[in-house]
């Protein structure tokens, strides 16, 4: 639940036989997981207190490498320039979550730490168009903190304005040389991206347009689709 990742940004947990991180930087609005495998090692992840063009900076308690979140990469230490595995998730609305998923475990707000769950402490940067610390030039396709779905395919980016998504309609998209199928439903704010020859999902998330196109600078933008 984001009223707990607000406070805590990382969530380290295991399901079956995957160690992973489950990740939230408030002030890009990005939420992702990732394996906590790395080579073989399962590191345990917390927050250094650190930014990167305001995105969270991670760092494992094994070794102490700092970690970008949306580059999903060791920036400095002893892992320096390993990469992390993208793992799939859904982020949606909880009523949505219980109907699809109800017998689902959800982590409790009772986790030993003294902080008030019910409250937002970005409340009020969330409803602000202005960044807390400057990320460069940020191009104006989008307002600042508008909200898009950002992909990597093939090495290339791509950003779907959220605002210009059909809801509940499914459509197609190429990008470099491969061919999408995107659903957006805006009630539960759930969006499933795949790849229409194999089916498999693809990665994305959530973001202002802000942090995507500052780690992402020639990321290509849909604003909307030709259905």
């Amino acid at each position: 639940p984001f009223r707990i990742l607000n406070w805590h940004e990382v969530v380290n947990d295991t399901i079956g036989d995957l160690d992973f991180a489950a990740t939230y930087c408030p002030l890009c609005g990005t939420a992702l997981a990732f394996n906590r495998n790395v080579n073989g090692q399962v590191l345990t992840f917390g927050v250094s207190g650190l930014l990167f063009l305001d995105n969270v900076l991670m760092y494992d308690h094994q070794t102490e490498s700092l970690w970008s979140q949306l580059l999903l990469k060791s920036v400095t230490g002893p892992k320096f320039g390993t990469f992390l595995e993208w793992v799939i998730s859904e982020q949606m609305i909880y009523r949505n979550w219980l109907e699809k998923y109800p017998d689902g475990k959800v982590l409790s707000t009772d986790t030993g730490h003294r902080r008030n769950y019910d409250r937002d402490p970005y409340a009020a940067y969330f409803l602000s168009p202005y960044l807390l610390f400057p990320v460069g030039d940020i191009r104006n396709d989008l307002d600042t903190k508008d909200w898009i779905y950002g992909v990597v395919i093939n090495g290339e980016a791509i950003a779907f304005a959220r605002d210009g998504l059909p809801s509940g309609e499914t459509f197609e998209h190429t990008f470099n040389g491969k061919t999408m199928s995107i659903i957006f439903n805006e009630s539960s704010q759930n969006i499933l991206i795949t790849d229409k020859e194999t089916g498999d999902v693809i990665p994305g998330l959530w973001s202002f347009w802000f942090a995507w196109q500052a780690f992402h600078n020639d990321t290509a933008l849909l604003l909307e689709p030709v259905l």
